[in-house]
């Protein structure tokens, strides 16, 4: 029986390919999960991040198909309106969302819906 005290994995070949995955510094936002058909419109989420001093910094939102980028002002980020379901954000230096831009993150935000609501 498999014990999940142990590790699955202890460790792998050194042969083995290195990973094409970059690890950003970690990001963290309170709330992460917002009420039941709640509109995200207005709502605001606390950044804690290494370099939450700058300025002129994003906080950028995929959320299905869309990608959005609001400001960060004073360690807080004012969220537009339509997010649903699990939205995926990190922390950039401009409205892009890739890794040469990426100052932390990601971050899970959490807008449930019931399955009466529209898609908006």
């Amino acid at each position: 029986m498999l014990s999940l005290a142990s590790p699955l994995i202890v460790s792998c070949p050194e042969t083995n390919p290195v990973l094409a995955a970059t690890a950003f510094p970690p990001l963290t936002a309170s709330p992460t999960t917002f009420p039941v058909n709640h509109d995200s419109a207005g709502q605001q989420v606390s950044l804690t991040f290494a370099d939450s001093t700058a300025t002129g910094q994003f906080f950028v939102l995929k959320s299905g198909m869309n990608v959005t980028a609001v400001p960060i002002v004073n360690g807080k980020a004012t969220l537009p309106g339509g997010l649903q379901g699990t939205v995926f954000a990190l922390v950039s230096k401009d409205q892009t969302a890739d890794d040469a831009s990426t100052i932390a993150g990601p971050v899970i935000l959490r807008f449930p819906f019931t399955s009466s609501v529209a898609n908006t």
